[in-house]
């Protein structure tokens, strides 16, 4: 049995100003300049922010023909900057270069003003992130079955590893995540498509253990909180989750588990993390499994059927898609088996009659096979409930995708069919 975690976040703002006195006498040209710094990466398990000192930023002026060209830093920018008359631009950036570094959030403005002879011109400079945030945790579980592992995450610009001493430590009990270590550090990323890579060995065996994720689709002021979890099922997943102030999305990757009980290894199966050196093939690390975003209910909470409703998923395979079933629950069948008479699910790429059937409400065939990324809609399935189905009653979807290399999503979605007089 597959399990899933889904994560919800809540956004706050937390404004870091400087301030200086700055007289000037009346008639007199230039610039009076006055920056602060907004933002923060939170979410509701990590509460974190770094303290910004905006005096140490730095303050860069340029005449727009070229004709001038000066830098500070913020505490030493004079009250009034003497400038003559003209177009200019203003960049303030925080004194951090480093596109990969850790606990150093980028921040910056850019302005473009103009300088009129007898006229004190003031600016007021609101910096924010530039950057994006990735935290790390892994489950108690976890730790207690991989030895010597590391998760690195990277992009063009370099890579950042944390160790298993570095990573943050959490428990989960009821669906409930409880945090006993946060991570001892967190990296900072210039806005760039990341890669995860976690390699490691498990206790048990000395069997390698290693995934690849990637993250598409980046932001500034992202904060990247990934999880990795084992589970006693036999699943293991890696959450990511991306702080709801920036990106209301969460992604589920689930991958081949660990078994804690040393009696259920069997080393001719392919299961587990890694297989044993020697004997299997080792897995492509560059493969990744399928997964599921849904933009209009990140979190895939259960939906209530109404007219004009929204169910637009997003399918990612990345190895290609060669398999693509939908399975109904049982309240629901009959009414699909009227479409494709004896059909006890709906195989979109193999089964003609479902593909000829529901061509123009889903999509099927050639349409899924071989696709990396397809836009799957349920908003002309899901609404027919509401005139065949019961009322008060839960309806619930299973997508089953299977990729090129025999990696498999199994996804669900429940809609609620409402009471009404």
């Amino acid at each position: 049995m597959k399990k899933y975690i889904y994560i919800t976040f809540a956004a706050m703002t937390m404004v870091l100003a400087g301030c200086k006195e700055k007289l000037v006498d009346a008639g007199q040209t230039g610039l009076q300049l006055k920056i602060s710094a907004e933002g923060t990466y939170v979410d509701k398990v990590v509460k974190s922010s770094s303290s910004v000192d905006v005096n140490e930023f730095l303050v860069s002026v340029e005449k727009k023909d070229g004709r001038y060209s000066k830098s500070w830093v913020y505490a030493e920018l004079p009250s009034l900057v003497e400038l003559s008359s003209g177009e200019y631009n203003v960049t303030v950036s925080s004194p951090e270069t480093d596109l990969v570094a850790w606990d150093q959030p980028s921040y910056a403005a850019t302005k473009d003003f103009a300088i009129v002879n007898g006229v004190v011109t003031p600016l007021d400079m609101v910096c924010t992130l530039q950057n994006m945030k990735n935290s790390v945790y892994c489950s108690q579980h976890l730790m207690d079955q991989l030895t010597n592992f590391n998760v690195k995450i990277s992009n063009e610009d370099g890579y950042l590893v944390w160790t298993a001493e570095e990573v943050g430590i959490y428990t989960e009990e009821n669906g409930v995540k409880t945090i006993t270590k946060e991570p001892s550090k967190r990296a900072y990323f210039s806005v760039k498509e990341l890669a995860i890579n976690v390699d490691g060995y498990r206790e048990l065996d000395g069997t390698t253990a290693n995934l690849t994720y990637e993250i598409k689709n980046v932001a500034a002021r992202d904060h990247h909180i990934i999880y990795l979890d084992a589970y006693v099922t036999g699943q293991a997943s890696m959450t990511l989750s991306i702080d709801a102030s920036v990106n209301d999305k969460t992604v589920d990757m689930v991958l081949p588990g660990i078994d804690p009980d040393d009696s259920n290894i069997d080393d001719d199966i392919e299961v587990g993390w890694g297989e044993p050196e020697g004997e299997q093939p080792m897995p492509d690390p560059a493969s990744t499994v399928p997964y599921m975003e849904w933009p209009a209910n990140p979190d895939f909470a259960k939906m209530d059927i109404v007219a004009n409703m929204n169910v637009e998923l997003m399918v990612y395979a990345p190895a290609k898609i060669k398999g693509f079933v939908v399975r109904v629950s049982d309240n629901f069948l009959p009414a699909i088996q009227m479409l494709v008479p004896g059909a006890d699910c709906l195989d979109l790429i193999g089964d003609p009659s479902a593909i000829e059937a529901l061509g123009t409400m889903l999509p099927v065939g050639d349409q899924l096979l071989g696709k990396t990324e397809v836009a799957f809609s349920l908003s002309k399935l899901v609404p027919l409930i509401a005139s065949v189905g019961t009322q008060g009653e839960d309806y619930v979807f299973t997508l089953e995708v299977t990729d090129e290399k025999g990696q498999q999503l199994v996804k669900s979605v429940t809609f609620y069919n409402p009471v009404t007089e």
